[in-house]
């Protein structure tokens, strides 16, 4: 919705033709249909045109050879359709049929109107990927805010957590103390806007949960039948899983408060966080090193003797129930590994770390103002950083760990980094407007599928006036 009532904005500001895509469950349909607030030349709905049950003309090997995307690894990454999904599951047929209609459907609506610009949130599902990555293979410019690990620090670009340009450091950049660096880091702590995304996702959560599961119950549940994402999400289903879920994570976490460490006490360790599951970071920037248990065990094996690895729960891993205890247990079994509580500030680890090892996210480059090296998993813009190295294999991870060891950062070239980032990017709230979005249309994102009305969303778009002034005319000036 931050996406749609942005173009309202830039709507008055830029001369050119607008269309648009829905991803959206049904109710929500009537709103796009009549809205008035922006001028579509034509509009589709995503899941009218999939259908998992048949077949269609597109073939999937043609599409692969002409594009070079990987279909199947994009897929098996796709939270609704393996590993995470209980409600239903996917034959090999019904995930090739979706495959088939969803590269039909992108094709046939690119050829058609042949955009020069794609405005999207960043990508998180596959097909939303798949999207994206279709129109780089088209030349077609993606254009997305993206948020860049320095508290609210922004940028409009066509890559996901990265600036615009490819990033080239220069060494002979005045350095900065690392304590500088620090306060500068302190002053955008990325850390800061995940606390207040938890404190508002979690006031008056029993009523918002309690309103949606009212909604619910009312509703026809018609999205089970049309969209794939919801199939076997019966009502009966969705309430039992509910409650199973409100029974895990209570005993999930009363087991973390028992028997995860609250406080650092070794003297030589490698610190590991936790990826979040069913996110980007971990499903599609690493896609097929993603079974983080076995990634864990791999690191304890390549580990020097007198080393221990030290592995944190991600603090919003509570939005998914924790994970199960056996998952707990199972690294808590490893001789050389420790389970740190997730309360524990990644500062103190970062602190008295001698590495880190992450599939992603911001850690590696947190470690860095610490003077610490990491090795990831993933490819991320902070990279460009020598003393932040990508694992290519896990034949290499022993050696790797050892050379990572002695490897330093060079404050000339995080500062230079810190420069550019100051430079090339913006403030700009992004999850304030959609978490507010959310407590006003969707209890608090607890039920999606609801009627919403327009005389509502331009109550709310005017609230929020002065930031979607703002964020269109960062739009504006990229495109």
């Amino acid at each position: 919705m931050t996406q749609f009532l942005m173009l309202e904005k830039l709507q008055q500001k830029i001369d050119a033709k607008f269309y648009g895509i829905f991803d959206i469950p049904d109710k929500n349909r009537e709103f796009f249909i009549n809205q008035k607030m922006v001028n579509f030349e034509k509009i589709w709905f995503f899941h009218d045109e999939i259908n998992s049950k048949n077949s269609c003309k597109s073939d999937l090997d043609k599409f692969e050879s002409k594009y070079n995307i990987d279909l199947i690894k994009l897929a098996l990454n796709e939270r609704t359709i393996y590993r995470f999904y209980n409600y239903h599951k996917f034959s090999h047929k019904e995930i090739i049929s979706i495959l088939e209609h969803e590269t039909e459907f992108f094709e046939k609506v690119l050829d058609e109107i042949k955009p020069d610009i794609f405005i999207t949130r960043e990508p998180g599902a596959h097909h939303h990927e798949l999207m994206y990555e279709l129109c780089l293979k088209k030349n077609i410019k993606p254009l997305m805010l993206t948020q860049l690990f320095f508290g609210e620090k922004c940028c409009i670009s066509t890559k996901v957590q990265s600036l615009e340009n490819e990033l080239v450091l220069d060494p002979s950049t005045t350095p900065k103390s690392f304590d500088d660096l620090l306060e500068f880091r302190k002053r955008f702590d990325y850390s800061i806007q995940g606390k207040q995304s938890i404190s508002r996702l979690g006031q008056n959560k029993s009523l918002n949960y309690l309103k949606a599961l009212i909604n619910y119950l009312k509703d026809n549940n018609s999205n089970v039948k049309t969209h794939y994402t919801y199939f076997g999400r019966t009502k009966r289903k969705v309430i039992l899983n509910s409650i199973i879920d409100f029974s895990r994570s209570f005993f999930r976490k009363k087991f973390i408060d028992k028997k995860f460490l609250k406080d650092v006490n070794c003297d030589k360790f490698i610190y590991y966080p936790l990826s979040l599951d069913l996110e980007r970071n971990l499903l599609i920037n690493s896609p097929l090193q993603n079974n983080q248990m076995e990634f864990i065990r791999q690191i304890a094996k390549s580990l020097p003797p007198y080393f221990k690895l030290i592995v944190k729960e991600h603090p919003h891993q509570v939005f998914r129930e924790w994970r199960p205890i056996q998952f707990y247990k199972e690294i808590m079994e490893i001789p050389n590994v420790l389970m740190i509580h997730p309360s524990v500030h990644s500062d103190v680890l970062y602190k008295n770390c001698e590495m880190v090892i992450a599939t992603g996210g911001s850690s590696p480059l947190e470690a860095s103002f610490f003077g610490k090296p990491s090795i990831i998993l993933a490819d991320n813009f902070y990279c460009v950083l020598p003393s932040i190295k990508k694992l290519k294999s896990m034949e290499e991870l022993p050696s790797l760990i050892r050379t990572q060891l002695i490897n330093k950062v060079n404050p000339s070239l995080l500062t230079d980094l810190v420069n550019q980032i100051q430079n090339n990017t913006f403030e700009f709230d992004q999850w304030k407007i959609s978490e507010s979005f959310a407590k006003k249309f969707y209890h608090n994102g607890n039920n999606h599928n609801v009627v919403i009305q327009e005389k509502d969303v331009i109550d709310f778009s005017n609230e929020f006036s002065a930031e979607l002034d703002f964020l269109s005319s960062q739009f504006l000036e990229k495109i």
